[in-house]
This record gives C-alpha cells, sequence and structure tokens, in this order.
C-alpha cells in the first residue's frame, strides 16, 4: 500500500479521535453514539478532500492550510448541524474548536 495512503489513514484516525474528545468536551448533552457517528460522517467527507484533493490545487503550505481548514471548518459545521440537531452557532463552534485542536496536534506530532 502506498505510505501516503497509510499516513492518511493515520491522520484520520488521529483527527477522528481528538474530534470526538473535544465534540465531547462541548456537546455534553449529545448521546455519545450519535457523536461518534457525526464526527466519522464529518471526517470522512472533509479529510480525503484535503489529503487528496486540495494539495492538487495549492502548492503553498499557508494556501493549503488556510483552504483546508475553512473546507474542513465549513463542512463539519453543515453535518454536526444536520446530524446532532444542534444550532449553526453550536455547530461553528464545535467545528472551529475540534479542527483548531485536530490542526495543532497535527503540527505537533511527527
Amino acid at each position: 500500500m502506498d505510505l501516503y495512503v497509510v499516513e492518511f489513514f493515520k491522520a484520520f484516525l488521529l483527527a477522528f479521535l481528538i474530534e470526538y474528545l473535544v465534540l465531547s468536551l462541548l456537546a455534553r448533552k449529545v448521546r455519545p453514539i450519535r457523536g461518534f457517528v457525526a464526527v466519522l460522517i464529518a471526517n470522512g467527507f472533509s479529510l480525503p478532500v484535503v489529503w487528496f484533493i486540495i494539495p492538487l490545487l495549492f502548492r503553498n503550505f499557508l494556501i493549503y492550510s488556510l483552504t483546508s481548514e475553512m473546507l474542513a471548518t465549513v463542512s463539519e459545521c453543515l453535518i454536526l448541524r444536520r446530524f446532532l440537531l444542534i444550532s449553526y452557532r453550536h455547530s461553528l463552534l464545535a467545528s472551529f474548536s475540534m479542527n483548531t485542536a485536530s490542526f495543532i496536534v497535527g503540527l505537533i506530532l511527527p
């Protein structure tokens, strides 16, 4: 299997765990299984785009990072809103927090 694909699956698992943890801390009223599924679907949509499509469009790390994080935050906000039945304000706050945490951890870990 291609090393880039292996790295993608590692990143997927790490992002999922971090983002689920953040969501669990922010949305305590959400049932755990519902939060689990929402984060799984959100990451299942956004991370492949971030890893496989956006790098084809942008070579500059800053532009790539900003574009990726904006796409992930907005798309995951909409997914959280739909699956968790929370307000746009809460889903945007949760999505922004989740993606900020996973981005920072991704920068720290090799």
